[in-house]
């Protein structure tokens, strides 16, 4: 069951951006605001991989923007779960839109990925949501198959550990906030169908979107990306919600 300390969540995926001084001033900021609001939230910083092994705060929770399927061997370029797990991080996405499109990862892909984090108990960030903006139907029909097949022959009490973040590809970058009522319906109805899953969305979060989503029940906080590249903007979004 998911508890009232977790149900503020948010995620910031840095991306591919950050040279390494740029990187270090970032976290540094980004420890002082975060300390302010230590109490009342629950901050995922996601980093460059190349970053894991630099983050080392209290005030901040360690993520990773991807894994592999594999554990050891021959996979140039990869990072896995277990070796993830020795750099202290905590959480990582998995089937991120940009991840599904650019690399072509299907749900049974995103799914074996998952059943890794798990066995090395780290929290999968499991990111679904439709491509185009497509009736309501047609995207709740495509989103729960994409839970179904990402979520198939694991057990309930490890389902329940699976942070899933709605965000719909059509929204990355853009102004949702006419699509909010729509945005709405489809969270309602995830959260229907996994109850004891804390839910977080992104896409085309800004300042007026956040004011209009932050009362929404069914959501137990956001998954920041560009935001995520300004403190600036951490910051106003934080006092948004706080």
């Amino acid at each position: 069951m998911i508890e009232e300390t977790e149900k503020e969540l948010i995620i910031l995926n840095n991306k591919c951006n950050f040279i390494k001084s740029e990187f270090i001033d970032y976290l540094e900021r980004l420890e002082m605001i975060v300390k302010i609001y230590h109490s009342s939230k629950n901050i995922i910083l996601c980093p460059s991989i190349c970053y894991l092994p630099i983050v080392d705060t209290k005030y901040i929770n360690l993520g990773s923007q991807n894994i592999s399927e594999n554990d050891f061997g021959n996979y140039t370029g990869e990072i896995s779960a277990k070796q993830i797990k020795s750099l202290n991080v905590k959480y990582s996405i998995v089937g991120h839109q940009e991840v599904r499109q650019n690399n072509n990862e299907t749900n049974i892909l995103i799914n074996k990925k998952i059943k890794k984090l798990l066995k090395e108990e780290i929290t999968p960030i499991l990111c679904v949501g439709e491509i185009e903006k497509n009736s309501i139907e047609e995207a709740s029909q495509y989103i729960n198959n994409q839970l179904i097949e990402s979520l198939t022959g694991i057990k309930e009490e490890e389902k329940e550990k699976i942070i899933i973040a709605y965000e719909p590809l059509w929204a990355i970058g853009g102004t949702i906030t006419e699509y909010i009522p729509r945005i709405e319906n489809i969270i309602k109805e995830i959260k229907e169908k996994n109850k004891n899953n804390r839910l977080v969305y992104g896409g085309g979060i800004n300042k007026e979107s956040i004011k209009l989503l932050k009362k929404n029940p069914h959501l137990s906080g956001y998954l920041l990306g560009n935001i995520s590249l300004d403190i600036n903007k951490i910051e106003q979004t934080l006092n948004e919600l706080y």
